[in-house]
């Protein structure tokens, strides 16, 4: 089970944590879509940017507690962004060990999406992005 994390900054200077267990962020951002029991896709949709950093990361759930793990470098998952603008953005799951990919980060100031593509290891769901 791979599972969608969005984290992004908050208007009293925290960060949510939208994932599984905390589907909606006020009007913020939303998981939309949670498949639990095949390959996706999965859908978190960002209604509103405000300045700050947001971060989008995969976990793989099933091997969350495995220290090496290969499964979610071998699942050969796909992240697709798509812009209020038209334009959208493909990254794949890079061929390392891990179980959470950090996908990208996104500039809640002007939109911009960067690539970050590294892969870490953490075995709690709550602490994935943060």
């Amino acid at each position: 089970d791979l599972d969608s994390h969005l984290t992004g900054p908050t208007p009293s200077g925290g960060r949510f944590h939208v994932f599984y267990s905390h589907t909606i962020e006020n009007e913020a951002a939303e998981l939309d879509v949670d498949d639990t029991s095949s390959y996706g896709p999965e859908t978190i949709t960002i209604h509103r940017l405000i300045p700050g950093v947001y971060r989008y990361a995969v976990h793989d759930y099933t091997n969350r507690n495995a220290n090496p793990s290969t499964g979610l470098a071998q699942s050969g998952a796909t992240v697709k962004v798509f812009l209020s603008d038209g334009r959208e953005q493909t990254f794949t799951v890079p061929n390392a060990p891990g179980t959470v990919w950090t996908v990208f980060e996104i500039d809640g100031a002007t939109g911009t999406v960067t690539p970050v593509n590294a892969m870490s290891y953490q075995s709690q769901p709550a602490n994935v992005g943060m």
